[in-house]
């Protein structure tokens, strides 16, 4: 839940970042192509803050990043219920008759088929390993010495 929560608020953030660059450089290809004007003489004052409060405001914006609502949404979805649900059978149900009925035998087969696989694979390197073979000799007589 918490990599959940940091992951979208890093993400609000950097698109926060985004708009702003995108409106500041829209801002200023706007101001290339008015008017030069006065020092002081600005004929549209909603452009430019008048105080530094307004500027400061101006700034915070309504960028803010609100983590309250992506918690109470983390903990309404489906994936905290399946956690749950998870945790609940894992106390009530017996793991030791699930492990010896079904972990136990799957784990011998599968780790049966891993090792004819990584064997078949060997074999059909081994013309692969013939090429390098003498510089594995020579490593293994020299790296226990170092």
């Amino acid at each position: 839940m918490p990599a959940l929560v940091t992951a979208i608020v890093v993400a609000n953030i950097y698109l926060n970042k985004k708009k702003r660059k995108e409106a500041a450089f829209a801002s200023a290809q706007g101001a290339y192509s008015k008017q030069p004007v006065a020092a002081g003489d600005y004929s549209s004052s909603s452009d430019y803050p008048s105080s530094r409060r307004e500027y400061a405001q101006q700034e915070s914006g309504d960028h803010r990043v609100k983590i309250w609502p992506i918690v109470e949404e983390s903990l309404q979805g489906p994936a905290l219920s399946a956690m749950l649900l998870g945790v609940a059978l894992g106390l009530f149900a017996r793991p030791e008759s699930v492990y010896e009925g079904f972990y136990d035998p799957l784990f011998r087969g599968l780790l049966s088929i891993l090792m004819l696989v990584m064997g078949m694979e060997a074999w059909s390197r081994i013309s692969e390993l013939r090429k390098v073979a003498q510089w594995y000799v020579v490593y293994s007589i020299v790296a226990p010495l170092a």
